[in-house]
């Protein structure tokens, strides 16, 4: 993410990246931050809690545009899956909060984005919560999406709640759920766009629908998502190709373009028939220029490609891929990780612009 918010104006423009990070065996949050517009990184700052020793995942990143209660405008917020590696244990997603941009994170006591109600069971599907997403809804509370597997009668569903402190948060809801209870819609992504609708991509993996393709929903306020049962629509190229597994979007100011632009990637790229598009797998991603995303979406080269992308889906390559419009809108920043020779799992990144 690029601050924008900040009260000291030299913090501005600089960039600041989350990372889940395992340094022999042990979890942690690691900050890193650019002041050259995404040309270098270096580590600003990390997080550690003795929770996290009972497994981290799926961290969330957010830089509050207007201040609600007692958390200013560029409070950083961060929030993640914590439990999925201990037995018996309730997951929880903690937030933790920054007011140096970074460099130093506490915890914002008692405050979760999702607490499951089931114990854990590692590697057991029906136990977690995962993915947080925080935005701004209209009415100005503090909102956070997330997966939650253990409502009842459904494998997954996404479910919001909000804040008018940061604190205390409301019960949670669920937003979307699958028409078949084997469905399992997660890992949600939200971004507000000019008009004022709130657009959220998220995947959809189900018994019925193993390709887990890309979705993307819309909202008049950031709270009501529509009927549940319904999924909103699979954005897909004219040729029929559309991704699969872990989505992220994001939106630009394209100079020459009245709506700007949607950006979306995904882990796979589908060839219209659930089958792979190797030629384009872990190398492009899909662009829109309506104003809500609606009809063909056209694809275009990333700035990075994988040298060897996967044919299924795997827990790091091109996993979660985060995508940072420039200023000026001509170009794109993404991260995308890869694995190693040695078995592990890194972080990349390059930018360039938005090119058949």
């Amino acid at each position: 993410m690029r601050l924008a918010h900040q009260a000291d104006p030299a913090r501005n423009g600089r960039i600041v990246a989350s990372l889940t990070e395992n340094a022999g065996g042990i979890w942690q949050a690691g900050f890193h931050g650019s002041q050259d517009d995404g040309v270098s990184f270096s580590r600003v700052g990390t997080l550690r809690d003795s929770e996290f020793a009972k497994g981290l995942c799926c961290g969330s990143l957010f830089e509050m545009p207007q201040a609600v209660d007692t958390l200013p405008a560029g409070t950083l917020l961060f929030s993640a899956s914590i439990g999925l590696d201990a037995v018996g244990a309730l997951m929880e997603q903690r937030i933790y909060r920054s007011d140096d941009a970074g460099a130093t994170f506490t915890r914002i006591d008692g405050a979760a984005c999702g607490r499951s109600t089931v114990a854990r069971i590692p590697g057991a599907v029906g136990s977690g919560v995962w993915e947080p997403e925080f935005f701004i809804a209209a009415n100005g509370s503090l909102a956070c999406i997330f997966s939650d597997e253990t409502d009842p009668g459904h494998s997954q569903v996404l479910k919001l709640t909000t804040s008018s402190d940061g604190n205390s948060w409301s019960t949670p809801r669920v937003i979307v759920a699958g028409p078949s209870a084997s469905d399992r819609p997660g890992m949600a992504g939200v971004r507000r766009l000019p008009n004022g609708t709130y657009a959220m991509s998220f995947e959809n993996c189900s018994v019925a629908h193993l390709d887990c393709s890309v979705r993307l929903k819309l909202s008049n306020d950031g709270l009501d998502w529509g009927a549940l049962g319904t999924l909103g629509t699979r954005p897909q190229t004219s040729a029929g190709q559309y991704f699969r597994h872990t989505p992220t979007l994001a939106w630009l100011h394209t100079p020459g373009e009245a709506n700007g632009t949607l950006v979306l990637i995904g882990q796979i790229v589908s060839n219209g028939a659930q089958g792979v598009d190797a030629a384009n797998n872990g190398r492009v991603l899909f662009v829109n220029t309506t104003a809500d995303g609606s009809g063909l979406w056209r694809m275009v080269s990333a700035p990075i490609a994988l040298p060897a992308p996967p044919s299924v889906s795997n827990w790091c390559q091109n996993y979660s891929t985060p995508l940072l419009p420039s200023d000026d809108g001509n170009s794109v920043l993404l991260m995308q990780t890869d694995s190693t020779v040695d078995g592990g799992c890194n972080a990349r990144y390059g930018r360039g612009v938005l090119a058949d």
